[in-house]
């Protein structure tokens, strides 16, 4: 993939995040400033794209292993680093900006994913199966 469409993906990631931090405030406060608006909103787009990234790469390592030979041996960035920084990014969500509830975050997910993808793929750490 060369830089440009690298860019263009960056671009296009930036673009598909817009609408969710404009329009989707069902889970902030009435009265929350637009500073607490960016920091909730890039904080769970960062969590949302460690959430993307490992469930991308997950199925890119199954997809990479033969169909006899699958090894399940678990990987120890899935098991013990993933878990613990959600969890740091939820600690810091709900004690400095505010309570996350499950139904509005599943709907901001579902809202950021676009977006994630195209970020991970501008910034090549992912190929979709289109580059292979």
């Amino acid at each position: 993939m060369s830089s440009t469409q690298s860019r263009v993906y960056t671009v296009a990631g930036i673009l598909l995040f817009l609408p969710g931090f404009y329009f989707y405030k069902a889970d902030l406060p009435s009265q929350a400033s637009w500073g607490t608006v960016l920091k909730s909103r890039l904080l769970l787009l960062l969590l949302d794209g460690i959430v993307v990234f490992a469930f991308l790469n997950t199925f890119k390592w199954f997809r990479s292993r033969r169909p006899l030979g699958i090894s399940l041996e678990p990987k120890a960035f899935f098991l013990l680093f993933v878990p613990l920084v959600l969890a740091a990014f939820y600690y810091i969500h709900t004690t400095y900006i505010g309570p996350l509830h499950f139904w509005p975050q599943v709907l901001q997910f579902v809202i950021n994913w676009p977006a994630i993808v195209a970020f991970l793929v501008g910034s090549r750490l992912y190929e979709p199966m289109i580059f292979d």
